[in-house]
C-alpha cells in the first residue's frame, strides 16, 4: 500500500494479483490486474527501421544474442509486490514476480490506474524500489554473481544507468532504497542473508548515504548497526528538511541522523598550504592540491584507499595545513603527512596516483604518507550512533561529539594520544574530558590560537567555548555581550574584521551573519582569504569583502546592490558555489551546479596581489600579473609614486624588455586610477592604513 504525495489516492496491491486504487475516504476508483500482458499505452513505435537483430551489432552483439537470459527471482525474493509514486503524484510503479515468467518485473501506471510501460527484464532484479521525487529515474537493485548494483530506470522502461554498492554478495542484501525530499541523497539499508538463528545473533545492518556529482555516484556516509537491539526495522527521510532522516531500531528506540554538505579543504594561511581539497567516496578519498593543479571530478590528483568507508576528513591546523586525517565507519582513525618525496613516493597500496600520474608524465608533487593508524579507547562508536564532528587540535589531541539514542544533548570527548606502545602497529587515544552540553551540537570549529580554544554552537544559535583541560564558557563578542545567532548555522568560521575577532555562519536558509548581525540573505557558499571574505550568492554574484572594513561598515555592504566598476564584486555563473581558495594568491575555485569546476581570478584579488609585489619592489612579478589580467599600466605608478620614482632605475632593470617598457610608456595617462578605476578597492586601504597610523 502506498499514499499519493498529495494524499488524495491510496494504492494498493490484493492477494488476487490486482492493483486497486482508492479515494482518501477509502471509496474504490479502479481495479485493474497487476499483470498485463501487454508493455503498455506507450510502446514505443515502429517506424520501419527494421529489427534490432538484422542490424549491425559486431562481434559482441552477436554473441550476445546466442546467450540467455536468465533471469529468474532470487530465492530470498519474498515475493511481495513493491509501490512507489512519482513526486508530483500523476505516476507510480509496481515491482511485483510475473506467475508466468517467475521474474520480478516493474511496471509503470498513471493516476488512473492506466498501464503506461514496462521497465525491460533485468536479471537479477531485487524487490526495493524507489521514485526519484524529481520524476527522473526509479531506481531498484540487481544482484550479479559477485557484487549488488543500484540500477536505474527511466519512465519509458529503459535503463539509465547503474552503480555499485560496496558489500559482500554473498551475504549481505540490499533492503530498502530510499531518496530524499529534495533528490539529492539515495540511502541504501542494507542488511544480512540470514540462514539460521544463530547467524541472527551475530548478524549486522548499515545505511549508506549516495549523492551523484558530474555523474558519478559518491558514497558520502556508512552507518553501521552491529548490534541486534540497534538494528533498524524502520527508516524514513523527512518530509520537509533534505537532510534529516528518522529511524526506529529493534528496541523501540526513535534515532534521528542530520547530513549537511560540507567542504574539506585545507586552512593554512600561507605559500606553504596546498590549497587542497578532501571529497569522500566509500573506501576511497579524493584529493587534489588546487594551488598546483586543477582537476575536475570525479577525477582527483591522487587518492587515498583504506580499508573501511570513511565518514570524516580532516585537515591539520597550521602550520600543517596540509595533513588529514581520516575517520572510518569501523572506528579506525587514519593519519596522512606530507613529506619532501616526491614521484609517487610513500606506500602505493595506501597513496594511489589519479589525474597526475598515467603514461608519459612524471610526478613532481609532493605525496602524503600513511604515518599512524590509531583507535579511541572506548572504541569511539556507540552503534548506529558513533562519534562525529571530528577535529584535529595538534598532533596529540582530538576533539569529538557524541549523540546517542533517547537523550536531548550532545557530550563533547577530548581525546590525547597514549604513549607509542612498540608491541601494536595502531595507538591509542585516551579520554581526557568529557563534557555534557546543554543541547544538541551543530557545528563545532577550531579557533588555531595558542591555546587550542574550540567554537562551540548548539542547535539553539547559542556560541560557546571550550578550552581544552578547563570548561565549556560562552563565547563573548568585543562588547562584552554572548554570542547567539538568532537561526542555528549549518557552517561556522572565524576572522578578524579591523583586528577584531568575529565569527561567520551561514544557515540552511542561505542568511549569512557576522556574529549576530545578518550581512546577506542570498548567501549560497563562503570561504576565507588570507585578505578577503568570499561570498557567492543566488544573484550570481561572487563579492570579496576587505578584512580592514569595520563592522560599521559591513552593516552597509551587506544592503549594496552590484555596482558598475566595483572591482570587489564579480559576476559569475548561475549556481556556482566557492570550493577553496589558494592562500596567498589569486585562484578562486568554484563548483557548477552540474559538477565541473572553473577556477577564476577577481579583480579584488588580484589588486591584493600586484599591490604586495609593489610594496615589495618586485616590479617584474608585478607587471606581468598586470599584463596577464589586464589591468591599467597607471596603477604600477599610481600606487606609490614616491616609491616608483625612487625605484625606477630598479624597475628598468627588473622589466628589462624593450616591448614591456614601451607597453607601460604607452598607457600612461594624468590619472590616478586608485581614486577613479579601482578606487573600490584602494579606499579601503587607504582608510585601512589611516586608521592604523591614528592608532
Amino acid at each position: 500500500m502506498a499514499w499519493s504525495p498529495d494524499q488524495e489516492l491510496v494504492t494498493l496491491t490484493t492477494g488476487n494479483e490486482t492493483v486497486i486504487i482508492m479515494s482518501k475516504d477509502f471509496d474504490p476508483v479502479t481495479e485493474r490486474s497487476l499483470h498485463p500482458d501487454d508493455f503498455g499505452s506507450e510502446k514505443p513505435i515502429n517506424v520501419g527501421w527494421g529489427k534490432a537483430e538484422t542490424q549491425f551489432q559486431g562481434s559482441a552483439g552477436k554473441k550476445k544474442q546466442t546467450e540467455t537470459l536468465i533471469a529468474s527471482a532470487q530465492t530470498f525474493d519474498d515475493g511481495v509486490p513493491r509501490l512507489s509514486w512519482r513526486g508530483d503524484g500523476q505516476y507510480f510503479i509496481i515491482s511485483s514476480v510475473d506467475p508466468v515468467k517467475q521474474v520480478r518485473m516493474i511496471r509503470v501506471w498513471n493516476r488512473e490506474c492506466e498501464h503506461q510501460s514496462t521497465a525491460e527484464i533485468t536479471d537479477g532484479l531485487e524487490q526495493p524500489l524507489s521514485w526519484r521525487p524529481s520524476g527522473s529515474v526509479f531506481a531498484s537493485s540487481r544482484r550479479k554473481p559477485d557484487q549488488v548494483d543500484v540500477v536505474l530506470f527511466e519512465k519509458n522502461g529503459l535503463q539509465h544507468g547503474e552503480f555499485r554498492v560496496p558489500l559482500d554478495a554473498s551475504r549481505t542484501k540490499v533492503r530498502e532504497l530510499l531518496w530524499n525530499c529534495d533528490s539529492t541523497l539515495l540511502a541504501v539499508w542494507t542488511d544480512d542473508l540470514f540462514t539460521d538463528d544463530e547467524s541472527l545473533l551475530t548478524s549486522s545492518s548499515q545505511l549508506e548515504i549516495f549523492t551523484m556529482n558530474n555523474y558519478h555516484w559518491y558514497m558520502k556516509q556508512c552507518v553501521q548497526f552491529t548490534q541486534r537491539c540497534s538494528r533498524p526495522v524502520c527508516v524514513q527521510w523527512d518530509s520537509e528538511s533534505a537532510g534529516s532522516l528518522h529511524m526506529v531500531n529493534t528496541s523501540g528506540q526513535y534515532v534521528n541522523y542530520t547530513w549537511v554538505t560540507v567542504t574539506d579543504r585545507s586552512a593554512g594561511a600561507g605559500s606553504s598550504d596546498n590549497a587542497g581539497v578532501a571529497v569522500i567516496d566509500g573506501v576511497d578519498v579524493l584529493v587534489t592540491p588546487f594551488r598546483y593543479v586543477t582537476v575536475p571530478p570525479p577525477a582527483s590528483a591522487f587518492r587515498l584507499v583504506c580499508p573501511d568507508p570513511v565518514n570524516e576528513v580532516v585537515f591539520h591546523p597550521p602550520p600543517c595545513s596540509n595533513d588529514m586525517a581520516l575517520l572510518l565507519s569501523d572506528g579506525l582513525i587514519m593519519f596522512f603527512k606530507y613529506s619532501d618525496i616526491t614521484n609517487g613516493g610513500g606506500d602505493s597500496s595506501v597513496v594511489k596516483l589519479g589525474a597526475i600520474g598515467g603514461n608519459g608524465f612524471k610526478n613532481s608533487l609532493s605525496l602524503p604518507q600513511l604515518s599512524d593508524t590509531a583507535r579511541l579507547s572506548d572504541g569511539g562508536v556507540v552503534d548506529g550512533s558513533g562519534l562525529s564532528h571530528m577535529t584535529w587540535l595538534s598532533d596529540d589531541s582530538l576533539v569529538f561529539v557524541l549523540n546517542s539514542a533517547g537523550r536531548l544533548y550532545s557530550t563533547l570527548c577530548h581525546y590525547y594520544k597514549q604513549s607509542h606502545d612498540h608491541s601494536s602497529t595502531t595507538n591509542t587515544f585516551l579520554l581526557r574530558d568529557k563534557i555534557d552540553l546543554e543541547g544538541r551540537l551543530e557545528t563545532l570549529t577550531p579557533t588555531n590560537n595558542s591555546t587550542n580554544d574550540v567554537l562551540i554552537q548548539l542547535t539553539s544559535g547559542s556560541v560557546l567555548r571550550y578550552t581544552p583541560g578547563g570548561a565549556v564558557s560562552p563565547w563573548f563578542k568585543t562588547d562584552g555581550t554572548q554570542l547567539k545567532f538568532p537561526h542555528s548555522c549549518v557552517q561556522t568560521s572565524l576572522c578578524s574584521f579591523n583586528k577584531e575577532v568575529s565569527v561567520l555562519g551561514l544557515t540552511s536558509h542561505h542568511h549569512f551573519y557576522v556574529d549576530d548581525m545578518r550581512l546577506a540573505t542570498n548567501c549560497t557558499s563562503f570561504v576565507l582569504h588570507s585578505e578577503f571574505l568570499i561570498l557567492t550568492t543566488h544573484t550570481h554574484t561572487c563579492r570579496c569583502i576587505s578584512f580592514t572594513n569595520t563592522k560599521q561598515e559591513l552593516a552597509v555592504l551587506g544592503e549594496s546592490q552590484d555596482l558598475v566598476g566595483d572591482e570587489t564584486i564579480r559576476r559569475v555563473e548561475r549556481g556556482s558555489k566557492v570550493i577553496t581558495v589558494t592562500p596567498d594568491d589569486t585562484k578562486l575555485i568554484l563548483q557548477m551546479p552540474r559538477g565541473n569546476l572553473e577556477t577564476i581570478h577577481p579583480r579584488a584579488l588580484v589588486l591584493s596581489s600586484v599591490r604586495h609585489w609593489l610594496d615589495n619592489q618586485k616590479y617584474l612579478k608585478a607587471f606581468e600579473k598586470v599584463r596577464k589580467h589586464r589591468l591599467n599600466m597607471n596603477l604600477i605608478y599610481d600606487h606609490n609614486p614616491q616609491m616608483f620614482l625612487a625605484n625606477l632605475e630598479a624597475f628598468v632593470k627588473q622589466v628589462d624588455s624593450v616591448q614591456y617598457i614601451n607597453l607601460f610608456l604607452s598607457e600612461l595617462r594624468n590619472e590616478d586610477v586608485t581614486e577613479t578605476m579601482y578606487s573600490g578597492v584602494y579606499g579601503k586601504l587607504s582608510r585601512a592604513v589611516n586608521n592604523t597610523q591614528t592608532q
